[in-house]
């Protein structure tokens, strides 16, 4: 049953043009919580559920704090985490990220939410982030546009994301504490480590 609901969503969030982890991307996110057993996980943009319903559905011992400022997305989310009967694993937060304040540390931070604000999220939840842990920043290739930003110069928001995201890439990878890993999977994922875990 639970299956067939997280199938639903994905439906839904292609027709609607919902943006959600590509497939391969999220294949590798339930390896890596396997292989370094990850227990507490924090979300930013829980859109309608699709991610951390996945997770959960692959994982009973996982629990996972998601935060979603769109109020129709998170209530369609908290509808589709309550029909899957995940509501014990997946705690939903209505709220703008800036204003979220956590009360524990994570093993794994999955940054899915506004792509310019990356550096400004990554340097708030640092501290937040278990020694072993790691950050998930998805859309780092943002459907191809990051490599391909030349032919968008006359949209001047889009090129401005753009920039962001490549400044955030320049800076992140030279971070003194970190060890990143750029995959090429779906859209583009940066997986972060802190370089020193004591």
């Amino acid at each position: 049953m639970t299956q067939e609901i997280i199938q639903r969503v994905y439906q839904e969030a292609i027709t609607e043009h919902i943006p959600i982890m590509h497939a391969e991307g999220l294949l590798y996110c339930i390896d890596l919580i396997q292989q370094h057993q990850y227990n507490a996980i924090l979300e930013v943009g829980t859109a309608i559920g699709h991610w951390s319903l996945s997770i959960a559905h692959q994982f009973s011992n996982v629990r996972i704090d998601s935060i979603e400022k769109d109020a129709s997305r998170y209530h369609r989310a908290m509808l589709n985490v309550d029909e899957a009967q995940l509501t014990h694993q997946i705690h939903l937060i209505h709220q703008d990220v800036q204003e979220f304040t956590p009360s524990k540390v994570y093993d794994l931070i999955f940054l899915d939410g506004p792509k310019s604000q990356h550096r400004v999220l990554f340097e708030k939840f640092l501290p937040y982030l278990s020694p072993a842990g790691c950050f998930i920043i998805d859309n780092m290739g943002f459907h191809d546009l990051v490599q391909h930003k030349e032919a968008y110069v006359d949209r001047r928001n889009l090129h401005g994301l753009l920039r962001k995201i490549d400044a955030f890439k320049v800076w992140i990878l030279s971070h003194p504490s970190t060890i990143c890993q750029e995959l090429d999977i779906g859209d583009g994922l940066l997986v972060v480590f802190r370089k020193y875990k004591d």
